[in-house]
């Protein structure tokens, strides 16, 4: 996560929502918003680490979903156990967007106009070649997305 110098992106998506608020519906008794994207900086103020709460030992093997969709590493996407390795893909892909001013991956589904985890590995593939055979192997949903022959299916 990177700070903010600038907080007026706060109270534009604020202006936004009172004036054109999001789409909403209820279910089991609480009120569900479609998200609204914030209007991006062009500039970024220092990286911050955060979300402590999700914090893991190293070492030791993990299979729960984390990372924002954008930054997600390919072992937490092919629910792979995963270790230190999922944070320095994030700080790979936070550096990219450092750099470039915008997110090396989107995973946007061209089908479903969002994010999907099959059009985020399309476009790891696309950019970086086919996953390694011995990660596919260790992966529970490959027959989903790989042939047998380590190719990606279609979307």
């Amino acid at each position: 996560m990177f700070g903010i110098a600038d907080d007026s992106v706060f109270s534009d998506f604020e202006n936004n929502e009172l004036h054109d608020p999001s789409p909403r519906k209820e279910l089991d008794g609480r009120t569900v918003y479609v998200s609204r994207e914030l209007r991006m900086l062009n500039w970024l103020d220092a990286p911050v680490l955060c979300d402590f709460g999700s914090a893991v030992f190293g070492d030791e093997e993990h299979s729960e979903d984390v990372q924002p969709d954008m930054y997600r590493s390919p072992e937490v996407i092919l629910e792979i156990p995963w270790t230190y390795s999922a944070d320095i893909w994030n700080v790979g892909c936070m550096i990219w967007n450092l750099y470039e001013g915008g997110s090396i991956f989107s995973g946007k589904d061209p089908e479903f106009q969002t994010y999907r985890s099959r059009a985020h590995l399309a476009e790891m593939i696309r950019l970086l070649g086919p996953q390694p055979p011995g990660l596919l192997e260790r992966r529970k949903l490959t027959r989903r997305i790989f042939s047998a022959e380590g190719e990606q299916q279609s979307l």
